[in-house]
């Protein structure tokens, strides 16, 4: 936050840049995609961590209490996570972090929190957690939404990625950090696949379907595997809600599953993967089997997603267009999104 925002985006281009040589991948020109009117109070979401006292604290003791990128209602969730903790200490020293996110589609902030380790003595005393997780729930006004504190299925906030298009995804589950920006993505991804003429997708790291209800609502067939059963099962019951269905939606690793379809002869026009910070590693291979025309490649980390992309030219594909997302503005951290077709 040292540079003027212009001088951010030129500083992150030209990093990105950097990155991209040193693959020894072809010149390319990057366009960027903004939320002009958002540069601050962006953040949905911040994760805090619990002292052993059961007070809430940043996890980077640099951030202050009015940090300029979170959204006005995360701030209000963390001062109101912070008064509950000085109200039920004894309640609060049973977690060791929670999670903020701010007011979903429908208005609704949400809590997470995450348990430590309990003691013996403690496991075996179940009517005293009992007790402290519902001071805790009772303690959090309407509309704010409390997860983590049982054993029950965890609970999912709504948001709207497109146009008639929302996702419900549970609160242990992914969420893009910047509500305009991702819908400024999602945008980008589903036009781009519709206007090449897919009947077809496959994708690789679905989350709560941020990629594949969208598609699944312009018409085309849609395949789907993701790590996290809840943020499965939560994909196939918004599509279901909405009037769509999934060809298939299965829960693990993707890579194995990916190349079990192209095993069995799948194979899908449009290959779509926003995988963990650590990229594609083992799914490529499946990647270049299961892609007929078209690969989508999501990141917010240059390193990996060059490796990935090299790979992938080296399998006979070819780079056909870069788009910068301003995911993060105030931050060193973009969104990169590489659009590569089958040579």
């Amino acid at each position: 936050m040292s540079l003027g925002y212009r001088e951010q985006q030129a500083e992150k281009t030209d990093r990105f840049a950097a990155h991209w040589r040193a693959a020894g991948l072809p010149p390319v020109r990057a366009a960027w995609v903004e939320a002009a009117d958002r540069h601050v109070g962006y953040r949905n979401r911040v994760r805090c961590q619990v002292t052993p006292e059961g007070l809430v604290r940043f996890f980077n003791p640099g951030k202050v209490d009015g940090c300029a990128v979170l959204e006005p209602s995360v701030r209000a969730g963390v001062d109101l996570a912070r008064r509950i903790a000085r109200d039920h200490p004894r309640a609060m020293r049973r977690s060791v972090s929670l999670e903020v996110r701010g007011y979903d589609s429908l208005g609704r902030g949400a809590i997470r929190y995450r348990r430590g380790p309990v003691s013996e003595e403690r496991a075996l005393d179940s009517e005293a957690r009992e007790r402290s997780s519902a001071e805790l729930v009772a303690a959090w006004p309407a509309p704010w939404i409390v997860g983590g504190l049982d054993a029950g299925a965890m609970p999912s906030q709504r948001w709207t990625v497109a146009d008639q298009v929302w996702v419900e995804v549970p609160l242990d589950a992914f969420l893009q950090i910047n509500t305009q920006v991702n819908r400024l993505l999602v945008a980008h991804v589903r036009d781009g696949i519709v206007a090449r003429g897919a009947g077809s997708f496959a994708d690789l790291y679905m989350g709560a379907g941020n990629f594949a209800l969208p598609l699944l609502a312009a018409g085309l067939e849609g395949y789907a595997v993701e790590a996290h059963a809840g943020a499965v099962s939560a994909a196939v019951s918004a599509a279901r809600a909405q009037g769509w269905s999934f060809a298939a939606a299965d829960a693990g690793d993707a890579a194995a599953r990916a190349l079990a379809w192209a095993e069995a002869g799948l194979s899908v026009d449009v290959v779509i993967a926003d995988p963990p910070r650590a990229g594609l590693a083992g799914a490529r291979l499946a990647v270049t089997r299961l892609a007929r025309r078209s690969v989508v490649l999501c990141s917010c980390n240059p390193c990996s997603l060059v490796q990935d992309i090299a790979a992938l030219v080296a399998a006979g594909f070819r780079v056909e267009r870069v788009t910068l997302f301003e995911m993060f503005p105030q931050t060193p951290h973009l969104e990169a999104v590489v659009w590569l077709e089958r040579v």
